[in-house]
């Protein structure tokens, strides 16, 4: 979590990766947790998460940027972006 705060993102995204591996297969909160950070950690490197992840897990949110980010829609990307930090935050 250090590394995320320190803006290291591909330490970060790293450490995510093997905290979500070693999460109880039954603790969906805990998961939905990480994979909360891991999601915007995973488009700054250009990897895109399924849309039945975002669903199992309660990170709907999270599917109208990525769709703005897969097809380049800059204007949607803001709109949406803004959505979701009023919904998350």
């Amino acid at each position: 979590m250090l590394a995320f705060y320190d803006e290291n993102y591909r330490k970060a995204a790293e450490d995510m990766r093997a905290v979500l591996c070693r999460c109880h297969k039954d603790a969906k909160s805990n998961k939905r947790l990480v994979l909360s950070y891991l999601i915007p950690m995973q488009v700054l490197e250009g990897k895109m998460v399924h849309v039945d992840r975002l669903k199992r897990y309660g990170l709907s949110y999270y599917g109208p940027i990525l769709q703005a980010v897969r097809t380049g829609n800059v204007g949607r990307f803001n709109q949406v972006r803004f959505r979701v930090l009023v919904f998350y935050y």
